[in-house]
Formats: structure tokens, C-alpha cells, sequence
């Protein structure tokens, strides 16, 4: 459901809102600014009565939920006006081409700030973006960048790829290299130098950001990064951007962090990147594509050895204890059988499904028009205004108390807290997550629980069920219809020694456990409050 409100984007960088006047498109500078406190927009695709605007997430940096998502959030939680200035169709279809644009009002159109293009969009789950660019499941890639553990950029090494590369730096080569015609910023596309055996040569790269006089830029084609001048970027004419960009972004599927690393790192220990760092960086690489998810590709990745042969660097991680098996996301077994049904068929039939249809050019033509129509005033001003409802996430995550007596009130958590939005990193992981709080106070009808001082506990599978059992006075376990092993557990505060009748039992929580707890696990849930009360005397 969450994935086809979103229509296949990614909920990480992505927000959606609705009530969007019809031709949204004409509006996109508008609607861009509204955001533009947030972050860098990246795209907005239109789609009828909706509009999902996407943030630029630095290549760089692991999968998470970006700031700029949390701020949009933010915005529609303290009910910031979205509001448009605009014409009313019936205005737009009179003026323009005797109302023969009408067959636009609820087309796709993506408007991409990147390569400064508005075109019809077709309906896709991005799938089909990369498969276009991959001709073959089996690749042979060479790292350029590790980012975390089992997510790494690189390039072919295929001989087509390595010719296109050659074209591709020759052309750029022979260009006269203009300075670049605004302030260098985020996200723009340009030219940038990087030597390699003692030869400086100009590539397709993107600004990362700006510090002073310098700036980190990231090469689109081969996916590494380096610190340049301001001074010696320079401008990329359009033509070099209408090739992809051949730098392939991958993830390791079927794969997460062990419960060691979640607890010695944020998401992955430091020797569990260094371990996988040693393993790849720099290498040649055979990967078998598993998935491609918002443009990534999922991959099975193996080592040559001359002893072994192919060594799965997924297995050998699981093996050494850093990582372990897990079930790929719904979007990733989506894509997995679209491809298989795609590579069935032959190579060519893959590469037709690119070319533009004829209704498509036709789309593109009076979009134009209707651009050129708007920019250039012949609408005139516009003369309504239109309130968009949003922005929001279906990701996003709502809270509910563990004790009884609150189980059933609305949990808000207190709108100066970092935790008053919260948007799920991994929807496919289904383990349960523990938000505590310092202070709460109940509202005048008791239907509302309002939260203070907040901490959003570590994502460790179980923690909310251990946290409970090391705390709780008193705990009764429940097991499974055979006996054999624990299923959930009740915490309370005791009972009356007197009367045999529990206290407080309104204030009583019961967990089922989302992960397997052995006798010695229990046991060392029971042992560790006696030993921290024994250090605490004096």
C-alpha cells in the first residue's frame, strides 16, 4: 500500500503531497521554493492531482532517511500554508492551442532541476531506469568507493563500457572549457579535473557541497570523489549530459548487520568496515544483479580466488560474524521477478522498450508550449490560489504505549522533539522499536498521552522485550502452545504479599517477542539488575 502511494519512489528521499490544481507542472518553480528552506530538490513528478517532490541525497553517504524528508514532515505537522498562485484550467485550455491541451491534465510529467528537462514520465517502479543501462545480470565491476558495508559504487569493465568511457573522455577532451556560468552549488552538474598516472583529464562530476574555495565533487561515470578548486570547474555543455551516467551504485543483498555490530556501531562496527573495505576496495568484482531499487542494484557480489574460486563476499561477512541473513525488501522481490521476466526475452526486446513513443513526443510538444505559454506571460497573471494538503510520508511511523492503561490513547510526542517525526529506515525489517520518554502528561480527557524529553532507542532486534524484562520488578513469561519456547512475556510492578492481588496492574506491559530467547538468556535478564544494584551500594 505504502509503495503505491509513493508510486514506486523512494520513501528516503521523497514526500508526497495532494490537492495538486491541474497542470501542476507550470508551477514547479513555485513549488520548488516552498521546499528550498528543506533542501535541494531534486525532481518533482506530477501526477494528476499529486505531486511527489524528490530531495538530492549525496551519493555518498549510507541509506537513510534524509533531513530534508523531516523537515517537509515538520512542515505539514505545524501546518505551514503550501499555497499556489495559479490559473484555473478552463483559463489554460482557452488560451492555449484552442484547448487542445486538455488531453495534459492528468498526464505524468517529471520535471527533473538536475538536467533542467519537463518531460512526460512514464508509469514505472524504476525497475526498468537501470535494466535499460544493464544488458546482462552477470557483471564485472571495478570499486571505486566503499560507502558502508555492502553498499559500494563502481564501473564496468566490460569492453562496450570501457569504449564508451574512451568516447566519452576524448569527446570532453577536445571541448574549449568554459568557466561555469553561476555559483558553483550542491547537486549542479559540471566538469572537474582528476589525474590519474600523472594525467589531468576533465570528467562528468557532481558538486557534493562547497567549503571556502573548494568543493568535493563526486565523478558521475566512475564513481569516486575528490576535493577540486572552485576555479577549475567548469561548465558541461548539454549535449554531455543526455548519456547516462555510467557509475552504478550497489547494495549487497539478502544481507543486514548482526546484533554485535548494532551494538558496537550505529549501523555497522568499525571492523566490520574495515573488514569489508578490505575485501572490495579497489577490486575487480563479479556481481550478480539481484534487483535494481530506486536506481541501485541489489547484488550478489564474489571474489576470484585461484584457490577457491568464487568466494560471496555476503557469505564470507555471515561467517566471520559481522552480518547476517535477511529478506530483501517487498520493492526488491517486485523488481527481481520483472527482470527475470525482461532478461528471458532477448537483449533487444530489453533495449526497444527505451525508445520514445510517437504519443510521448507528442506530450513533449505541448508541454513546451504551455512552458513557453506561462514564462512568457500570455496567461496572463494568475488569478486563483490553490492550497496543497501535505507534505506526507506513508513511511512515517506513529507511537503507542506499552502499558495497558495507555494502550488505547493517541501518543503525541511534543513538537520541539528531534522524535516528533519519525520515518522508517527499513519497513521490511518488522522487529518492534522502543521510543522512551522523560516526562508525559495526559490531557484533559485522558484520550491523549503527550510525550517530553524523548529518546528513540538503537533499531536491535528485541531490545524493546530486554529492556522490559532487566527493568521490570516482576515478570511472568508466556511460552507456546508446546512448551518448548518463550513466545512473550507480562511485566508488572508485583502483589500485595497480604491479598495475593497484583499492583497497579493497569500499569502492567505485555510483549510477544519478535526474536528467539533461550533459559540463558532469561537468566541473564534476571542476573544483571542484582549486579548493578550490588555496584551502586556504597
Amino acid at each position: 500500500m505504502a509503495v503505491r502511494e509513493l508510486a514506486g519512489k523512494d520513501p528516503k528521499t521523497t514526500i508526497v503531497l495532494k490537492h495538486v490544481p491541474p497542470y501542476g507542472f507550470l508551477y514547479y518553480k513555485q513549488l520548488q521554493s516552498l521546499f528550498r528552506q528543506c533542501g535541494q530538490v531534486r525532481s518533482i513528478v506530477f501526477d494528476g492531482a499529486k505531486a511527489f517532490v524528490e530531495f538530492s541525497r549525496n551519493p555518498t553517504e549510507r541509506f537513510k532517511t534524509l533531513p530534508a524528508v523531516y523537515m517537509a514532515i515538520k512542515m505539514s505537522q505545524l501546518k505551514v500554508s503550501l499555497e499556489l498562485s495559479v490559473h484555473s484550467a478552463e483559463e489554460i485550455e482557452g488560451k492555449v492551442q484552442g484547448g487542445a491541451v486538455s488531453k495534459l491534465r492528468n498526464t505524468r510529467v517529471n520535471v527533473d532541476f538536475q538536467k533542467q528537462t519537463v518531460d512526460p514520465a512514464q508509469v514505472s517502479f524504476n525497475t526498468l531506469d537501470r535494466s535499460q543501462m544493464i544488458t546482462d545480470l552477470l557483471l564485472t565491476i571495478d570499486v571505486t568507493e566503499v560507502v558502508e558495508v555492502g553498499h559500494f559504487w563502481g564501473y564496468r569493465i566490460d569492453e562496450k563500457s570501457s569504449e564508451i568511457l574512451e568516447k566519452l573522455t576524448a569527446e570532453i577532451s577536445r571541448l574549449k572549457l568554459v568557466p561555469l556560468p553561476v555559483h558553483p552549488h550542491p547537486d549542479l552538474v559540471c566538469l572537474a579535473p582528476f589525474a590519474d598516472f600523472d594525467k589531468e583529464s576533465y570528467f562528468r562530476a557532481q558538486i557534493l557541497y562547497v567549503s571556502g574555495n573548494s568543493a568535493e565533487v563526486f565523478f558521475v561515470d566512475y564513481g569516486n570523489r575528490a576535493h577540486v578548486a572552485l576555479d577549475v570547474l567548469m561548465e558541461i555543455p548539454c549535449q554531455f549530459l543526455e548519456l547516462p551516467f555510467q557509475a552504478l551504485e550497489f547494495k549487497i543483498c539478502k544481507m543486514r548487520p548482526s546484533a554485535r555490530c548494532l551494538v558496537c556501531g550505529e549501523h555497522w562496527s568499525g571492523r566490520a568496515s574495515r573488514r569489508f573495505s578490505s575485501l572490495v576496495s579497489g577490486r575487480a568484482l563479479l556481481v550478480k544483479v539481484f534487483s535494481v531499487v530506486h536506481g541501485v542494484l541489489h547484488v550478489d557480489a564474489y571474489l576470484s580466488s585461484a584457490l577457491q574460486g568464487a568466494i560471496n563476499v555476503r557469505d564470507v561477512l555471515v561467517k566471520e560474524g559481522y552480518a547476517e541473513l535477511a529478506e530483501e525488501p517487498y520493492e526488491s522481490k517486485q523488481s527481481h521477478e520483472v527482470l527475470k521476466g525482461l532478461f528471458s526475452k532477448s537483449v533487444d526486446y530489453v533495449t526497444d522498450m527505451s525508445v520514445p513513443s510517437p504519443l510521448k513526443d507528442d506530450e513533449k510538444y505541448v508541454i513546451r508550449i504551455l512552458l513557453e505559454s506561462f514564462s512568457s506571460n500570455k496567461l496572463g497573471n494568475p488569478n486563483c490560489k490553490a492550497i496543497l494538503h501535505g507534505p506526507f510520508n506513508p513511511y512515517e511511523l506513529k507511537c503507542h504505549s506499552l502499558t495497558r492503561i495507555s494502550k488505547f490513547r493517541c501518543v503525541w510526542v511534543e513538537k520541539e522533539s528531534i522524535n516528533s517525526v519519525i520515518i522508517s529506515d527499513s519497513p521490511e525489517d518488522l522487529h518492534q522499536r522502543m521510543l522512551v520518554a522523560a516526562s508525559l502528561s495526559v490531557n484533559a480527557t485522558g484520550s491523549t498521552v503527550l510525550l517530553r524529553e524523548t529518546s528513540l532507542m538503537p533499531h536491535i532486534p528485541g531490545l524493546p522485550a530486554l529492556l522490559s524484562m532487566l527493568f521490570a520488578p516482576v515478570m511472568e513469561l508466556r511460552v507456546d502452545r508446546d512448551g518448548r519456547c518463550y513466545t512473550g512475556v507480562l511485566c508488572g510492578l508485583g502483589w500485595n504479599p497480604t491479598t495475593g492481588a497484583p499492583v497497579l496492574p493497569e500499569h502492567d506491559m505485555e510483549l510477544a517477542f519478535d526474536v528467539q530467547f533461550s533459559v540463558e538468556d532469561i537468566t541473564e535478564c534476571r542476573r544483571t539488575p542484582l549486579v548493578l544494584e550490588a555496584l551502586a551500594l556504597p
